[in-house]
């Protein structure tokens, strides 16, 4: 019901293709992101609870790449096991 994007890399791999196939109609983030909203996807807060036992995930935290911010959006027709609820995913 939820999709992490990492801004950064769809902007990247996804948006910024030069040649075919282009993936999505838009080359631009902002538009791309007025999409999900138009089809009903909402923006949502996603705190992590982070474990002091697991040094080994700060570790690799702080080797994150300062560009990889994941939005995420959420769409209650999205769901990965139920794929006939997309029809309902349509534009407003």
């Amino acid at each position: 019901k939820c999709i992490a994007i990492n801004k950064y890399l769809f902007k990247q791999e996804l948006l910024g293709r030069t040649g075919p196939p282009h993936t999505f109609a838009t080359m631009s983030m902002r538009s791309f992101i007025q999409q999900l909203n138009s089809h009903g996807f909402i923006t949502m807060q996603w705190d992590f609870q982070k474990s002091a036992s697991l040094p080994e995930f700060f570790a690799e935290e702080a080797e994150t790449s300062p560009h990889s911010k994941l939005l995420y959006y959420y769409n209650p027709s999205f769901n990965t096991e139920h794929p006939h609820l997309l029809e309902r995913c349509r534009r407003r």
